[in-house]
């Protein structure tokens, strides 16, 4: 049995350390390829395909209730490792499931360059009363059965592409240390925000391996939002029900249009805005509702 699991966290407090009870890892004596080779044809083709899988997986989620938050590229990411080991039909239904479209030798080392340009940006220092740093964590592990010949080929890639080893652990024979394990790394991954993140169901003796993703981001707005101009305010949401929700008024660095491709779903407008963090890293961009028309 394998277990996939995969956790969000954005803006909390404090900076994360991956940390958690101890387990003995597994890696190959290869170095991570910092500098890899990689040409531009490559580069685009895995952001093209990132997006088609982020706007496919985000019309399969969309249909449940309440708010949602998930990572599309540290979820690529965390499977395109597991990617490394699979063979014939399930390497098959891996790539098509994550649009990909590269093959496995240009694949991964377009990740590789991809995951350490955006870590590049990351824990940017700032200046004196400047705000926060700009923080991104994405942290992947993968959890295996102690004991099992896990081939030199698998580690080897996982190391010079993904800088990453396999943690093992006894699932057979003590499936709830196991367990404690991995929560324990987890909890320590995200700052203690996420605690228990596997039910005591989720882990037995016939569990083989588990992957689990944790994503930690924190920035400074440019322009904070402020109290007095926050208010309650009417919400129709995508199934059209309205709502009282908070809005608040905000000026300075926002309304700044972008092109986007809009979702099959069809409810992205073809006008969204990006708010911006203090740092130029990163920003937020919101799709708005595509308005509904009115009938007369």
């Amino acid at each position: 049995m394998i277990v996939m699991v995969a956790v969000a966290l954005v803006g909390c407090s404090g900076v994360p350390t991956v940390g958690g009870a101890a387990a003995q890892e597994v890696q190959s004596s290869h170095t991570r390829q910092t500098t890899p080779a990689i040409s531009e044809h490559d580069r685009a083709q895995l952001v093209a395909d990132n997006t088609a899988f982020a706007w496919h997986l985000y019309d399969h989620l969309r249909v449940r209730d309440g708010n949602m938050f998930f990572s599309p590229y540290s979820i690529s990411q965390a499977l395109a490792m597991t990617y490394v080991g699979a063979q014939g039909v399930t390497a098959q239904q891996i790539a098509k499931a994550l649009h990909f479209n590269l093959s496995p030798d240009h694949l991964h080392p377009a990740f590789n360059a991809l995951d350490q340009g955006l870590m590049a940006n990351a824990a940017l220092p700032v200046g004196k009363d400047e705000g926060v740093p700009f923080v991104l964590k994405n942290a992947n592990a993968i959890w295996g059965q102690h004991g099992y010949p896990w081939k030199p080929a698998f580690l080897d890639l996982l190391a010079e592409q993904y800088g990453a080893g396999l943690r093992v652990v006894d699932f057979q024979a003590a499936p709830e240390p196991a367990r404690t394990t991995i929560n324990d790394w987890v909890k320590g991954a995200t700052a203690g925000k996420i605690v228990d993140l596997l039910p005591a169901s989720a882990v037995t003796n016939m569990t083989r391996m588990v992957l689990t993703n944790a994503i930690y981001f924190k920035a400074d707005w440019l322009n904070h939002f402020q109290k007095e101009l926050t208010r309650p305010a009417d919400w129709t949401s995508a199934s059209n029900c309205r709502c009282r929700r908070y809005r608040s008024k905000h000026t300075g660095c926002m309304l700044r249009a972008v092109a986007t491709k809009p979702s099959n779903c069809g409810i992205m407008a073809a006008l969204p805005w990006t708010l911006c963090y203090r740092t130029e890293a990163a920003a937020l961009i919101q799709c708005l509702r595509r308005p509904r028309p009115v009938r007369s």
